[in-house]
């Protein structure tokens, strides 16, 4: 389980969250959102790019070895398509994240 902490604009913990101190996020919950946040990001070009790379490093730890692997196949699977018809996925920037990403799991799971 994850503790879960709301931080307001100043970089504080929120003390009007309507989440009680001792909330928790189940792993089960944890790979829901964060392939959830996968997809929604793959060919966007903005700054959720980069939080999913965050959230994904952040939060691996929480995901079995299949589900980090899945993450991964999802993600290449989108670049293929793109690079094969001549596109980026969202803009430069982005794709390089993204083969980052690939890049991050395949090596720590193993994977060539």
């Amino acid at each position: 389980m994850i503790g879960v902490q709301l931080w307001n604009e100043r970089g504080k913990p929120a003390l009007d969250s309507p989440w009680p101190p001792d909330a928790t996020v189940s792993p089960r919950d944890v790979w829901l959102l964060l392939l959830s946040q996968v997809r929604y990001a793959l060919g966007r070009s903005t700054y959720i790019v980069g939080c999913t790379y965050d959230a994904y490093h952040r939060y691996k730890g929480s995901l079995r070895r299949a589900q980090r692997l899945q993450i991964a196949q999802e993600i290449e699977a989108q670049l293929h398509l793109d690079e094969s018809h001549g596109r980026t996925t969202g803009m430069k920037c982005d794709h390089d994240v993204w083969k980052r990403l690939v890049a991050d799991i395949r090596r720590e799971e193993g994977v060539a």
